[in-house]
């Protein structure tokens, strides 16, 4: 989109594009599987007690050379490299490794046992690998953040580590267990390698069996890593029915444990540059965290290939009715049907808040519809890739947002300190900001602080000491007027919070009280209506279409 707008900050860390791992599928309506590897090795020497326990530089390695085999070729104890080579090469075997993490609560020693050992390339491109050792594996949660996971490793002897799971690549692998000091029996026919972008050591998790290493392979799905098995769970629809634009393809999902609704065609979001691979991996995330009816969901990220290029794609519910933005004319749609839809959004935000994270890019293009079950508008609050935990100060810090929706404060020069040092409700209220833009462009049908006749600079100096003007707000009720003063009010501390609009009036005007469990319900849209208030009202300003829209803002 031009009118993104993410100013200079540190960036995501960017997918690592190996070599190593195999090649991800191609858009085609028969994606390629990953063909499987074994890992044979030709040395070894004596290893330390534990790989866990040990200093870092203090592990010895067995030289091993990458095969790669046909996907049904099983691999065995004979399966060694010709090599006569050997290696004093040292690993650093605690480079993204945690011993001393903080947990709240418990920590979480009672993974399932499996077998692990971590390996790197060298200089000559081989793999130098330790030998298999038991351990307990269990994907947890980040202590800094909800919305990141980590594998935690424990030992036989207690000792215990994690590492980040935010970014890693996963994929199935066969390996063969030459190695004398491998753990016996040996569980490496069923292996899952993991490697980390920041990293150049990966871990390879060994399974009792194969179900657990699909299993296995699931919950790191679950995760939000990168796999490379998108062939086995999404097939493409042929070309004529895909959309004509964007980085939307359509497929179907297949029935397997990744699947967790009743979907059955599916979008595979695409992106192939740096920063929307970082922003799709930070969304996924999220998504797979995030259980709200209101909130788009995800069914995993993929590597991908489009024109040749290593992209990402993450699997996520299609919704038929494209995006709010799309059915708003100029004039904006009827204040009973905005009502209904602004309820649905705001109650997501709610949720959203008290976690509490942040989207930090609303906007009518970023919220879904679709048509419900009962013939309502159903919408979801979509496109996370800037979204972040509330409690992140380095995440928070970063400027971003999409011009005509970002709240003002986030243009300030102390903003990165007052994003620290502020409490959380100062944060969230970045959010209201922008949901108040939102409600103003649906209900108004315009937005002036997005308009093409003005520079983005413009545009952004403007909305730091603006104030919003009441002049093109006639025919809106009263208390609508009201609500958008509170959502959009310059300054923070006067600005509502979510669940302070969500109490307001004007959405009380049509709902009613459940006799159930006392819980509010909105007056439902029907499609049907929105379809022709829609179509009605885009007629109408082709007649009657003004040269000029009233400002929204006026300078102090």
């Amino acid at each position: 989109m031009k009118d993104l707008l993410t100013l200079p900050t540190p960036k995501l860390p960017i997918p690592p594009m190996h070599e190593r791992p195999p090649d991800a599928s191609t858009f085609s309506p028969n994606p390629v599987r990953a063909p499987k590897y074994i890992v044979a090795s030709s040395s070894a020497k004596a290893t330390r007690p534990s790989l866990l326990s040990s200093p870092a530089g203090s592990a010895d390695t067995s030289e091993v050379i990458l095969l790669p085999v046909k996907a049904d070729t099983k691999s065995d104890g004979s399966s060694d490299a010709n090599s006569d080579a050997s290696s004093d090469t040292k690993l650093d075997a605690t480079s993204n490794v945690k011993t001393d993490v903080k947990f709240d609560g418990k920590l979480d020693t009672l993974g399932k046992e499996r077998q692990v050992a971590f390996a790197h390339y060298d200089g000559a491109g081989k793999m130098m690998r330790r030998p298999f050792e038991v351990m307990r594996v269990s994907v947890i949660e980040d202590f800094r953040n909800p919305f990141y996971k980590r594998l935690l490793l424990v030992d036989s002897i207690g000792c215990h580590a994690t590492f980040d799971l935010f970014g890693a690549q996963a994929w199935l692998c066969s390996l063969s267990s030459s190695n004398p000091n491998d753990v016996q029996p040996s569980f490496a026919e069923n292996s899952i390698r993991i490697s980390c972008p920041d990293s150049n050591i990966s871990w390879i998790v060994a399974n009792p069996t194969a179900e657990d290493q699909h299993t296995f392979l699931d919950r790191l799905c679950f995760a939000g890593c990168i796999l490379y098995d998108i062939g086995v769970h999404f097939t493409l629809l042929p070309q004529a029915a895909q959309p004509s634009e964007g980085k939307i393809r359509l497929g179907s999902i297949h029935a397997t444990a990744r699947r967790t609704t009743n979907a059955e065609i599916v979008a595979l979001k695409v992106a192939s540059d740096n920063e929307r691979m970082s922003q799709l991996i930070n969304e996924v995330q999220f998504l797979m965290n995030l259980h709200h009816d209101g909130i788009v969901g995800a069914y995993g990220i993929y590597a991908v290939k489009t024109e040749d290029r290593k992209s990402l794609g993450m699997l996520l519910e299609h919704k038929k009715g494209g995006d709010l933005s799309s059915w708003i004319p100029t004039g904006g749609l009827p204040e009973p049907m905005v009502r209904g839809i602004a309820a649905q959004i705001c109650d997501a935000l709610v949720y959203l808040h008290a976690i509490p994270a942040v989207h930090r890019d609303i906007k009518p293009s970023n919220v879904l519809c679709d048509r419900a079950e009962d013939g309502s508008v159903k919408v979801f609050l979509a496109d996370f890739g800037l979204a972040a935990y509330a409690m992140d100060k380095k995440s928070i810090s970063r400027r971003c947002g999409t011009g005509g929706y970002v709240a003002p404060e986030v243009f300030r020069r102390d903003w990165t300190v007052k994003s620290s040092s502020h409490e959380v409700i100062y944060i969230t209220k970045t959010d209201v900001f922008s949901f108040g833009m939102l409600l103003y462009k649906t209900a108004l049908g315009n937005n002036p602080l997005t308009a093409a006749d003005a520079s983005l600079d413009t545009k952004l100096r403007s909305i730091s000491r603006s104030s919003l003007s009441v002049a093109n707000m006639a025919g809106h009720s009263d208390e609508l007027q009201h609500l958008l003063f509170g959502l959009c009010a310059k300054n923070p501390c006067q600005r509502f919070s979510i669940s302070d609009a969500l109490a307001h009036p004007w959405f009380s005007s049509d709902k009613g009280v459940s006799d159930s469990n006392d819980e509010r319900e909105y007056a439902k849209v029907g499609w049907d209506e929105f379809e022709e208030a829609a179509r009605r009202l885009r007629a109408r300003r082709f007649r009657t279409r003004s040269d000029e829209d009233p400002p929204l803002y006026q300078t102090n």
